[in-house]
């Protein structure tokens, strides 16, 4: 069975640092379907990252209301300024919403 081990430092409760490293040859993208139904495509080292992403959210011990937006599409270059839709990500703490 493969096997991926993923360590990581919290130098701050209120910062992330994102395994960017991995979209240099990594990609993925977010699909949202008419019937709300959601789509992920990548490659190895795009799912990766949303992996490793995922999983320092849950394992940071960040606090509450502690967050971030990644672009549905790992190619979107600089700040999300027109409004696009984003894929947000609480912290495990965090109530599940509604």
């Amino acid at each position: 069975m493969p096997t991926h081990v993923i360590s990581f430092e919290v130098p701050r409760a209120d910062t992330i640092e994102f395994p960017s490293d991995r979209l240099t040859d990594g990609r993925y993208e977010f699909t949202v379907g008419g019937g709300q139904s959601v789509e992920i495509r990548g490659n190895r080292e795009g799912l990766l990252y949303l992996a490793e992403v995922l999983v320092r959210f849950a394992l940071g011990g960040y606090g509450d209301g502690f967050h971030a937006h990644l672009p549905l599409n790992s190619e979107a270059g600089g700040p999300n300024i027109d409004s696009s839709p984003e894929l947000t990500i609480f912290a495990a703490n965090e109530s599940p919403g509604p």
